[in-house]
């Protein structure tokens, strides 16, 4: 069976036959506008995708960075920290009868500014002498009479940086008033 067109007196195809091709080709057009929106749907959705993944990728180098920094930083101040040790000890001997003098002022001065440098490149030092023990940063040393796990004193002073430790406190650690243990206790 074959389609029989229609025509008018003057030879054009009938309107409704023009009626039906016109709809045809707007359907057409309208499922090409549907795919083509889906399509630009999904690029913007790569694109949404891939910026994020971008700003991730950003900030994990940027914490990288830092860490690392974090670690340079500390692994200098790791090969200068016992000369400040040293200051201290030094400043906490003086006999009580020079503690004026202007050279142990001087060498005052030069723990205090030692002690700025460090916090102000984070730097950080760790509290000890009445706080908790805290395994992660104190290493104890000896024990002696006192509060149970509470931190008597501190034999050399540790730090941080960052959020990493870079040194740990030597610390007395209170035994409860019990018998401290040993090493060979332990075994």
């Amino acid at each position: 069976m074959t389609d029989k067109k229609m025509y008018d007196k003057e030879g054009n195809e009938h309107p409704e036959d023009t009626q039906v091709k016109a709809d045809t080709q707007a359907d057409s057009l309208t499922a090409q506008l549907a795919a083509e929106k889906k399509r630009s749907e999904e690029y913007l959705d790569n694109l949404k995708r891939a910026r994020a993944e971008f700003v991730n990728y950003k900030r994990y180098i940027e914490q990288e960075r830092n860490v690392q920094s974090d670690m340079a930083r500390g692994n200098a101040f790791m090969l200068v920290l016992p000369v400040l040790d040293d200051l201290e000890r030094a400043l906490a001997s003086v006999p009580a009868d020079i503690a004026g003098h202007p050279f142990v002022e001087g060498l005052d001065l030069i723990v205090r500014k030692f002690q700025a440098i460090l916090d102000n490149q984070g730097v950080k030092a760790i509290p000890a002498a009445g706080e908790p023990f805290d395994s992660r940063l104190h290493e104890a040393v000896a024990c002696e009479d006192g509060p149970e796990g509470i931190i008597l004193h501190e034999a050399r002073r540790g730090y941080t940086v960052g959020d990493k430790v870079l040194r740990t406190s030597l610390v007395v650690v209170g035994n409860g008033n019990q018998p401290c243990r040993s090493d060979s206790d332990m075994r």
